[in-house]
């Protein structure tokens, strides 16, 4: 699928993440409708992801930034920068590393 799908479309990012996790998660390629963070193996909060309210808002300015300077900023930077605020926005509930990791190959590659 990885020369299927625009790496500057939400939508193919959510379908993407869908293929990935079906049966996996339990909502697969929908942003998440709750609180989130990121745990240490002690149970440490060392991520509070922003509040859900905010992830459509944050990810729509992530792809807009990304359209827009995709010419002008190298590939690597440019899918360095998505991995890095996607991770912080963390979007769905489960599967944003491997999503991440994916899409920063999809960047690439296109």
């Amino acid at each position: 699928m990885i020369n299927d799908v625009n790496p500057y479309s939400i939508k193919d990012l959510k379908k993407i993440h869908e293929t990935m996790t079906y049966l996996i998660v339990n909502k697969p390629g929908e942003f998440r409708k709750g609180n989130e963070g990121v745990f240490d193996e002690n149970g440490n909060c060392i991520h509070m992801c922003p509040p859900p309210e905010q992830v459509d808002t944050l990810m729509n300015q992530l792809f807009d930034w990304m359209k827009k300077r995709k010419n002008d900023i190298h590939p690597l930077i440019l899918s360095s920068i998505f991995h890095y605020e996607f991770v912080f926005i963390h979007p769905f509930e489960d599967g944003n590393g491997r999503t991440a990791r994916l899409w920063q190959n999809i960047i690439l590659s296109n």
